[in-house]
């Protein structure tokens, strides 16, 4: 999983989606 805004979220398929994700 991801943190984003203090959310734990499922992590995204790929690094590039993941640190769009986490921006």
């Amino acid at each position: 999983v991801v943190v984003h805004g203090g959310v734990i979220r499922e992590k995204p398929s790929s690094k590039e989606e993941a640190w769009e994700f986490i921006k």
